[in-house]
């Protein structure tokens, strides 16, 4: 994606463009690889225009109106999470284009969400100064911590997803155990404005 909101699809085999998706969509935010490695969730600025393209012909497979400040898309399974303003996290087949699960817990505004490896777990953060982490397979929260950081700025899963990393405005970063619930280690780094 550029500056300009435009998204661009390139063989990095053939180190060439295969297309262009500005005819199809304005706005480009992001680009996601669903789990197949063949189709791309695009995400807009104005939700609405968000769909799964395939990723070799750029034909769009699947408009999806997707409503959030934040998503996700599993590389590992065909799931596609929405966190939105109403406290919840809307979970999403892309290949039906169906809603399939909806996650409550968090009482404010969802500001990221990841999907940890395999992507059977998912990770939220929300205005409410709380990380969370779901069982996808029970859509059930099994983990709740309170970073006490401030304002989160990012949060992901470890390689393994045994350890969830989060980071806050002035720079602290929080690495959480999730095997013994606790905060592994916590370090104060210099913002960088």
């Amino acid at each position: 994606t550029s500056s300009f909101g435009e998204a661009k699809i390139w063989s990095a085999h053939q180190g060439r463009e295969l297309f262009d998706l500005g005819s199809e969509v304005k706005d480009v935010e992001g680009l996601h690889f669903l789990g197949d490695g063949k189709h791309v969730l695009v995400s807009t600025r104005l939700m609405m225009d968000s769909g799964v393209f395939n990723a070799t012909t750029g034909e769009k497979k699947r408009a999806l109106d997707l409503d959030g400040p934040c998503l996700a898309a599993s590389t590992d399974t065909m799931q596609i999470a929405i966190g939105t303003m109403q406290n919840t996290i809307a979970i999403w087949n892309a290949k039906t284009g169906k809603k399939t699960t909806l996650l409550s817990g968090h009482v404010d505004t969802v500001r990221q969400v990841a999907f940890g490896p395999g992507g059977s777990r998912l990770l939220s953060t929300s205005d409410d100064g709380t990380v969370r982490l779901w069982d996808l397979a029970t859509g059930r929260e099994v983990l709740t911590f309170e970073p006490n950081i401030g304002a989160i700025q990012l949060a992901d899963f470890s390689r393994n997803g045994n350890v969830i990393v989060v980071v806050g405005g002035a720079g602290e970063i929080v690495a959480w155990d999730c095997g013994s619930r606790t905060a592994k280690r916590r370090t104060d780094v210099p913002a960088r404005y």
